[in-house]
């Protein structure tokens, strides 16, 4: 995800608990003027595909062996889903639904978070895009 969603610096995947489940390192990437600063996350994330329906799936994680690290708030999501369904009216489209709950901790004013969250979706759904448009391309060179 980082190589294509710029608001992610990092994804270390720390360990695989089974076929399509794993716990994930991931840390923000600093922005110009970003009030809210770079974050670090520990999440348990998981897949599953079901016919033509995808599923994803994550959660803040404790791990004494990977406490917060130094120069980051450690912030927590989830739990958080996404579901991607076929558009049974537009072959080739989906339907993409996206539940957020995200703790960004720190010293933040509740209407800097309600404001960037939005923002951050909305951000991440149009790099989502492009990214699944060039790989649709590629595949059809």
């Amino acid at each position: 995800m980082n190589q294509w969603n710029p608001n992610i610096k990092q994804i270390k995947v720390l360990k695989h608990v089974g076929k399509d489940t794993v716990v994930t390192h991931e840390v923000s990437a600093e922005t110009a003027g970003n009030l809210i600063g770079q974050r670090d996350f520990l999440s348990v994330r998981h897949s599953y595909n079901q016919k033509s329906c995808i599923y994803l799936a994550g959660a803040a994680i404790h791990l004494e062996s990977f406490p917060p690290q130094k120069g980051f708030v450690r912030a927590e999501d989830g739990p958080t889903c996404i579901i991607i369904l076929p558009d049974g009216d537009n072959p080739g489209r989906s339907q993409f639904t996206w539940l957020l709950n995200m703790d960004l901790k720190g010293w933040l004013p509740k209407s800097i978070v309600n404001q960037a969250l939005p923002r951050v979706q909305t951000e991440f759904t149009r790099h989502l895009r492009r990214h699944l448009a060039e790989q649709l391309q590629s595949r059809r060179r």
